[in-house]
């Protein structure tokens, strides 16, 4: 083989690959534009991969950390879910003690004064 025949395939390859690539973030992004689910396990992720990284580190590291953190997101979601039940128990609780319908101007006796 000779050498512009190697350099042909070789761009061809790099061709293919950023088509490859460009399709395959085309589908993700597409993915996650059109799924609730998909966005708040996205969200999660972010926020989990940004307490992990630092600001020096590189591309590869923030990108491996996101990576990381969606592989892990159905445990971040289901977390998100229980703290949300938690603070709606908590919020109907405190409501059920703060209620205003109630009137206590009409009781039996009435107040001294």
């Amino acid at each position: 083989m000779s050498l512009g025949a190697l350099f042909k395939r070789t761009i061809a390859a790099l061709i293919g690959l950023v088509l490859i690539g460009t399709f395959a973030l085309t589908a993700v992004y597409q993915y996650i534009d059109n799924s609730p689910d998909a966005q708040e396990r996205m969200k999660l992720s972010v926020e989990r991969a940004e307490i992990s990284i630092d600001e020096d580190d590189g591309l590869l590291t923030r990108l491996g950390a996101l990576i990381a953190a969606w592989w892990d997101s159905d445990k971040l979601v289901a977390e998100a879910r229980d703290e949300e039940r938690e603070e709606a128990k908590a919020r109907r609780e405190r409501d059920r003690f703060m209620d205003e319908t109630q009137n206590y101007n009409d009781d039996y006796y009435g107040a001294a004064g």
